[in-house]
This record gives C-alpha cells, sequence and structure tokens, in this order.
C-alpha cells in the first residue's frame, strides 16, 4: 500500500467523475478505477515495474516516473540492509499507512561507537542528482543521521550526511547536501537529503545512523533505544517524489499518460519490457561547430559534400526530450542528394520485426527544395557491412511542438542468415541547384525490437531495457467485489497490437479466465474454464484507438459489445472460479495492453444487452 492510499479513499462508489456511465448502468460499481480522472491507483491495486518509465505529462513534458532504487524498502531485517552495533525488529510499530510493517532500529551497548544500519552497494553515476529518504518515528532516541556512502565510494571526501531530530521535526548538522524533514502525522517525519554523486566510483551505500545529538553519532549505547524507521527511498531526482515500495527488486510509480497535443488525459500507461538499441539517444559527446561534433556512436552516413555544409548548431532539452539540432545550408549541386545519418547499430537477426522511432521537428529556415524525408531500418553483418533494408517515406517535420512529432518505421528483417546488426537512419533527398538553409531538431531516437514504438528509453553509453508494467488485485481486495456467479466489465481503453489484454480475471492459469483481448482489429472477449472454451467473441476495432467495451457474464448468457456495436449472445457454462485480476495484461507482465486505460469499472449483475450496447457507446 501506497502512503497516498490515505488521501484517495476509496473510488468504488463514488460519482465523481463520469457520473453518465452510473447513470446508464442503473447501479453504483463495486469497483471504478478511474484511472484518466484520478489519475492515481485505487489502493486495492498491486503495481510493480522493475525500472523506471517515461511518459507525457499533462503540461506536455516527457517526464519520468519516480524509482526507487533501494531494495527492501520496509524490510530492514533482512539481509540486504547490514547491521553494526544494531539490531532491527521487524514489525514493531504502525507506519505511516496505518499498518504494522515499521520497524525499530535499536542500538547495542557498545561503548563511544556507531549504531547504524547501511544498505548494500547502489549503483549511482557520476555527477548526477539523488535524493535519499526514510520515515521516521523516535523510540528512544530523538536524533539520526542519514549519510550517503563512507567516503570510499561515489561521494569521496564530500560524504552527504544530515542529522535529524525525530522528536520534534528539526535538523541538526549537515554537510554536501540539502536536507528537509516533514511531519505526517502520529509523530513520523518523512527525512530527506539530497545530494550529488561527485566521483567516478559507480556504487555507494545507504546509512541509517542512531545519534545522541544534533552533531554526534558516536556514542556508548543502552542497548534500548532507537527509532522506528519505514519507507527508505533513492531516487535519481533533485526533490523526493511519492514514496514506492520495493522487494526484491527496484520498484518505479505508474505512469498516467496524455495526449501531447491535446493534453487529454488518457489513463495508466501498461507496456510490456522493451530494450532500446541505440546507446546514446541523449547525445551525449556533441560538440556545436560547423562541422562540429556528432554524438557518441552517431555518425553522417553522407555527409558534408556537393555544395552542403552540415553543422551541430548544439544540444538541449524540449518539452523534456533531449535533442541535437543539425543545420544544412548551400547550394547543392547534385541531383538528387541524400543526407542521411547513422544512429547506432543494434544486434540483430533476420526475421526479426524492428520499429525505428524518434522525434524531430523543423528548428528555424525552410526545407524548400527537399522532397522526400525517411526512416531507415538498415540490415548489416555483424561486421558492419550491408545487407539489406529499407527507408521509410515520412510527413516531413513542421514548427510545431518536439513532442508532437514522432514517426517511426517498422520492417521484417530479411537479409538471411549474414544478418547481425540492425541500423537506425535518418535522412532527406534534396533537389539538384536549390540553395537552401535550415535547421532541424532530432530528439531522442529509439530502436526496439517490436512492431510497434513504445514509450521513450532514455540512454547515454549502452541499451537500456524497461521492465514491464504489471497491476493486479488479489486476495481479499479482489473478492470483496467479485461476484463468481455473474457480472459486468467495462474498459475505456487504447490497444496498439494484436493478441494484447486490456485485462484478465483469473485464477493465475489460462485454465480458468474472463478476458478481454484485442484480435486483428478486433475486441474479444473470452471466457475459459477448466482448460475449455466457454465464450469466445469478438466485434470490430481499430488499433490505436479509444475503444469502450462492456463485457457481461452469466452462465446462461454472456456477451459483450464495443463502441456500441454488440456481439452475439451464448452461454459460457461453467463459469470459471477466479481469485484475482490483471489490469493490462493477461498475467504477471504477459500479454500486455500496450497502450493506456482510462477506465475500468466493474458491476456484480450481468447487465442486458441493450445496457451493454449504451454503456460502449464512444
Amino acid at each position: 500500500m501506497r502512503l497516498s492510499a490515505t488521501k484517495l479513499g476509496s473510488i468504488a462508489n463514488s460519482r465523481s467523475f463520469g457520473d453518465q456511465l452510473f447513470d446508464l448502468a442503473g447501479e453504483v460499481p463495486n469497483l471504478d478505477l478511474n484511472f484518466a480522472g484520478t489519475k492515481t491507483l485505487d489502493p486495492r491495486v498491486t503495481f510493480t515495474r522493475a525500472s523506471t518509465g517515461t511518459f507525457v505529462g499533462s503540461d506536455g513534458v516527457l517526464q519520468s516516473a519516480v524509482t526507487n532504487l533501494l531494495l527492501r524498502s520496509e524490510e530492514f531485517d533482512n539481509a540486504y540492509w547490514t547491521k553494526a552495533r544494531a539490531t532491527v525488529t521487524a514489525n514493531a510499530a504502525i507506519s505511516p499507512t496505518g499498518v504494522l510493517t515499521a520497524d525499530a532500529l535499536i542500538e547495542d551497548s557498545t561503548a563511544s561507537n556507531t549504531h547504524l544500519a547501511f544498505s548494500s552497494s547502489v549503483s549511482v553515476a557520476t555527477g548526477t542528482i539523488y535524493t535519499y529518504s526514510i520515515y521516521a518515528k523516535a523510540t528512544g532516541r530523538s536524533w539520526f543521521n542519514m549519510q550517503i556512502g563512507t567516503g570510499l565510494e561515489a561521494y569521496g571526501a564530500t560524504v552527504p550526511f544530515c542529522f535529524f531530530n525525530v522528536s520534534n521535526g528539526t535538523t541538526g548538522t549537515s554537510a554536501n547536501c540539502t536536507p528537509t524533514i516533514q511531519s505526517v502525522g502520529d509523530g513520523w517525519y518523512r527525512c530527506i537529503l539530497t545530494a550529488i554523486a561527485t566521483t567516478a566510483a559507480t556504487t555507494t551505500n545507504i546509512r541509517i545512523k542512531l545519534a545522541d545529538s544534533s552533531s554526534s553519532d558516536s556514542y556508548t549505547g543502552n542497548g534500548t533505544s532507537g527509532i522506528f524507521i519505514w519507507g527508505a527511498q533513492l531516487e535519481q531526482s533533485s526533490t523526493v517524489g511519492e514514496y514506492i515500495p520495493t522487494t526484491s527488486t527496484i520498484n518505479s510509480a505508474p505512469r498516467f499518460d496524455h495526449n501531447p497535443t491535446t493534453g487529454e488525459s488518457l489513463g495508466l500507461l501498461v507496456e510490456e519490457a522493451r530494450t532500446n538499441g541505440i546507446r546514446n539517444n541523449t547525445m551525449v559527446g556533441a560538440v556545436a561547430g560547423t562541422p562540429g561534433t556528432n554524438p557518441n556512436l552517431w555518425a553522417y552516413v553522407t555527409a558534408q559534400s556537393n555544395g552542403l555544409t552540415v553543422s551541430v548548431v548544439g544540444t538541449g532539452t524540449e518539452s523534456g526530450i533531449n535533442y541535437i539540432d543539425y543545420r544544412f545550408n548551400g547550394t547543392t549541386v547534385a541531383s538528387p542528394l541524400g543526407v542521411a545519418f547513422g544512429i547506432d547499430t543494434a544486434t540483430a537477426a533476420t526475421g526479426q520485426t524492428w520499429t525505428n522511432s524518434l522525434y524531430w521537428k523543423l528548428a528555424a529556415g525552410t526545407t524548400t527544395g527537399v522532397s522526400v524525408w525517411q526512416i531507415g531500418v538498415i540490415e548489416n553483418t555483424s561486421g558492419g557491412a550491408f545487407v539489406s533494408g529499407a527507408n521509410y517515406v515520412q510527413t516531413a517535420p513542421t514548427t510545431a511542438s518536439l513532442i508532437t512529432q514522432r514517426p517511426l518505421a517498422t520492417r521484417t528483417l530479411s537479409g538471411g542468415a549474414t544478418v547481425g546488426q540492425v541500423v537506425h537512419t535518418v535522412s532527406f533527398t534534396v533537389t539538384g541547384n536549390t540553395t537552401m538553409d535550415f535547421t532541424l531538431r532530432l530528439g531522442m531516437p529509439q530502436m526496439e525490437q517490436g512492431a510497434f514504438a513504445t514509450s521513450v528509453i532514455p540512454t547515454t553509453t549502452a541499451t537500456a531495457t524497461r521492465a514491464a508494467d504489471v497491476a493486479s488485485i488479489t486476495g481479499s481486495n479482489f473478492s470483496s467485489f467479485y461476484n463468481q456467479t455473474e457480472g459486468t466489465v467495462f474498459a475505456d481503453a487504447i490497444s496498439v497490437a494484436t493478441n494484447t489484454n486490456v485485462f484478465s480475471i483469473s485464477d493465475n492459469s489460462t485454465n480458468n479466465r474472463i478476458q478481454l483481448e484485442t484480435g486483428s482489429n478486433t475486441r474479444r472477449f473470452r471466457i475459459t474454464s477448466s482448460g475449455s472454451a466457454r465464450y469466445d467473441n469478438s466485434v470490430s476495432y481499430t488499433f490505436g484507438t479509444q475503444g469502450k467495451t462492456v463485457g457481461a457474464y452469466l452462465a446462461t448468457s454472456t456477451n459483450h459489445a464495443t463502441n456500441g456495436t454488440l456481439g452475439s449472445t451464448s452461454t459460457a457454462s461453467p463459469l470459471p472460479v477466479v481469485d484475482r485480476i490483471y489490469i493490462g495484461s493477461n498475467a504477471a507482465g504477459s500479454l500486455p495492453n500496450n497502450g493506456t486505460i482510462k477506465r475500468l469499472t466493474y458491476w456484480p449483475t450481468r447487465f442486458t444487452n441493450p445496457t451493454l450496447q449504451a454503456i460502449s457507446q464512444p
């Protein structure tokens, strides 16, 4: 459960948003997950993603979700946290969420020494700002010292530390950091320390040191005093974010996406795991000049020649997107003249499907004389020799906001056994004897294995993987709203490809489930019981568009509708016995929706077919 659960309240039995849906149904639902309206998770939903991820905020800016880089954020008794001259008692106090999950860090009686717990090594990047936070409450000790590292790792001699008083909410001595303390009620404080990693080392550790004053953490312990601790977090940010719990892997916050052009709230973004094969899509290493220096791992395929000068104007950030500006000026003397950029390579093989994408815009000048704009997917041998490939024509970039222009190209590699690489290229063709002067802005290219583009994965020196989003409701949180004998489920969602799931109600197997699946331009409502199909019917749906689908189950009468079109009524006997719902996937990260879910609503009765049509009207 998240700390913010207390402010969320129960979204079920609420008419705060979209009352028309309730009016059409004629009754209040048992569960109403209005992701687009609330931009939060109901406390009953468990969410994980073992990496950070990007999304478009309501302000039209590309953002990164809060990610907790620490493990065992509520399990200080775990071996991940080393104890020195101190012990940890698990579940010793009520946490800030009102649950018995806070631990007690208690000093021993060692004389003239420190008493602490500290994490295993955590990876960090030099020159990057990190914020470390933890919730603490006094139990015999008022003071403790938060510290990043020991002076032997990423912070060198400038070890960031600060003393906090969790009896009166004040700070004491500090160095090399910005400290903050926030009261969260019931004697709990969120203690926060922000600092920059300063040396070339790539790891550090997080320390929780008991103290006997505002500046001393070396003293003789009494064997009984200490502090309660809960919710440790380390995030790559200059400000503290929403607390994200972790266990055996890092975890990141859910993403609530928006249309970059209109700002419309699209709801919860659920995607499969993907890897960006471009190792430096944030343009590290670029230097302005004529010609200037390309970003590391980038190259010109065709550069300054035939009367055209290409120069690096500079780099920057627009709407959260790292970009590089290239200026093209001069009078061409060839017809046609192609200018292309090779943006890194990734290991690949014939038969794989790859999608290349990037942001672009016309930053200055006019593109008179440019006849074709293209993105290429080029197949090479593992040694870099050309095998096959194609350039895919794109709509010309305009002066509109960078975040609103993301062309893409998809190709199934066909070059045979010699294919070992795939290359992302950007190119345009110019009519000969044309005078031109324009600046093209390129932002955060991505090369990923798959038939469609997913959210941007930032990279600097190596490929990076975004883990799968997994959201579910299980246990008593599920049984409290679900009816095994009849029910109606409504989903308003965008799906971008076939063989994806908007939701799946199951027993965590493929033998028993009720699911809404996206087929080949269809929405498919399926019920499986004891391994046998009991209901399977589809209604037309267009990929990438908003689709309102509602499915109603009853052993003797099951049906569904999408965007006002009704499916076929049939029996679904016997119905499966289920114990959970996966939101945006078929199982834990399996066959994810790869799109956004605006709303997911459940009623414990089987609505009539006319009601299904009415609820699903676009």
